[in-house]
């Protein structure tokens, strides 16, 4: 996906402008029956949506209805607060996201109609406030993912012509859509991840996406998302030498040092775990699981409250088949399921069964 020389050199020129064994991610489970009580394995499985899934759920809607209503001066007032704010969830994730997805994302099986109607959405309200990095940040992501319909997640050798076509097109307006703020003394750290990930789709050269990145990073230090974004760009998939990405989480996590450089690092194994990229992400990686644990014990302590963080620290205990972790874990988790990381009963049921089974 490399692009022709002459789009290398224009976006270079617009860019000096900015600047074990198997877990239970694949779990067969035949263990024997034991005699470990339900009580002792954490009680009876029951499917709960907490209190920061329903304001998730509720702040994505609340986005979604200003922008069908035209409302765009409330959108812009709300992103602004939560920016400045840098307003978090009980497990410390930003609540920009979650309002941005709300009028700029759309499901995978959203139909041909229903994006066109949000693109048109999404133009008029850049036409209406033309400098507002918030509508462009939000139309330059609703066009990145866009195109990545058109291309699909298959392997490169499975894309139409067609399909190359309208993922080049619709990347490159994304891209044209966020560099008119360049200059913007506003600033978003959705807008650096949004760019970053269309260099991803563009190929962009290594010099021109770490200027990016590094802008990113500078502007923001502690939006963690743009780390995640980088590792997969670093894919050998992607753009990445073998073993790169996991050696830049340790590069940066080490450079930020101490509790919160190993809390960087737990959330960048759990950005990747959630891209579902790997079987199981250590298997299939050089991830430290040691340091991953480090750093999830600091979320614990920070985020004592969130259901969450010990969700996601219990199912990659398992992954890394780390099962006194993970059973200590699923007793702490008391029977709830957050839906929100396990995604189907199913895996947390077989995940726990094969933890209280060793």
């Amino acid at each position: 996906m490399r692009l022709k020389s002459r789009r290398i050199i224009g976006v270079v020129a617009l860019m000096g402008c900015v600047f074990v064994s198997v877990g239970c991610d694949k779990l067969v489970v035949n263990a024997k029956p034991t005699a470990v009580s339900v009580k002792s394995m954490g009680g009876v499985p029951v499917i709960v949506e907490t209190p920061q899934a329903k304001e998730d759920r509720e702040l994505q809607e609340k986005g979604s209805k200003l922008l069908h209503a035209r409302a765009f001066d409330e959108i812009e007032r709300i992103a602004g607060e939560l920016r400045a704010s840098k307003a978090q969830w009980e497990n410390g994730f930003w609540k920009l996201g979650s309002f941005y997805s709300g009028f700029c994302k759309l499901p995978d099986e959203a139909s041909e109609q229903r994006w066109t109607n949000l693109l048109a959405e999404l133009r008029s309200w850049v036409k209406a406030k033309p400098n507002s990095v918030t509508a462009r940040t939000a139309l330059g992501r609703a066009l990145r993912d866009y195109a990545w319909k058109a291309r699909g997640s298959g392997w490169a050798s499975t894309v139409t012509p067609q399909g190359w076509k309208l993922f080049h097109a619709r990347l490159a307006e994304g891209r044209a859509v966020l560099l008119e703020v360049t200059n913007s003394t506003e600033r978003c750290p959705l807008w650096f991840t949004t760019l970053l990930g269309i260099g991803l789709g563009e190929g962009w050269p290594r010099p021109v996406y770490d200027k990016i990145f590094s802008a990113g990073t500078n502007y923001m230090r502690d939006y963690v998302p743009i780390y995640g974004v980088k590792c997969y760009y670093l894919l050998p998939r992607w753009h990445g030498a073998e073993d790169e990405w996991e050696q830049f989480a340790r590069d940066v996590a080490d450079e930020l040092g101490g509790e919160e450089g190993d809390i960087l690092y737990a959330r960048i194994v759990w950005d990747m775990h959630v891209d579902g990229v790997f079987k199981n992400i250590f298997r299939e990686s050089k991830l430290s699981w040691p340091r991953t644990k480090r750093g999830f014990l600091l979320l614990e302590k920070r985020y004592p409250e969130s259901l969450s963080v010990t969700s996601e620290f219990c199912q990659l205990a398992g992954t890394a088949a780390d099962w006194p972790t993970a059973k200590a874990l699923f007793v702490k988790l008391g029977g709830k399921i957050d839906l929100t990381i396990w995604d189907e009963e199913k895996r947390y049921v077989e995940c726990r069964k094969w933890a209280f089974a060793r």
